[in-house]
């Protein structure tokens, strides 16, 4: 089953970090560290929207299919004898 979404556990892992993240901003900036938290939030936001999802490719040489394991373990008979 493919999720083209996050789900809960993931939006809380989100702000956890990103909570975390602007108290490291605040004790190392002062007042500075929100409007740099600010700045890199919006800049990777932008980053993450302009980014283009590449599409898988599978060649046919590289990828393991269930047949291919099938071979190896008749193999792995055959030569046991």
């Amino acid at each position: 089953m493919r999720y083209d979404s996050i789900n809960w556990m993931g939006w809380l892992v989100i702000v956890t970090l990103s909570l975390a993240l602007l108290f490291m901003y605040l004790m190392f900036f002062g007042n500075y560290g929100v409007l740099v938290f600010m700045g890199v939030f919006i800049v990777g936001t932008i980053i993450g929207l302009n980014r283009e999802e590449k599409e898988p490719r599978i060649d046919s040489d590289e990828y393991f299919t269930d047949e291919d394991f099938i071979h190896c373990k008749v193999g792995e008979w055959v030569s046991r004898k």
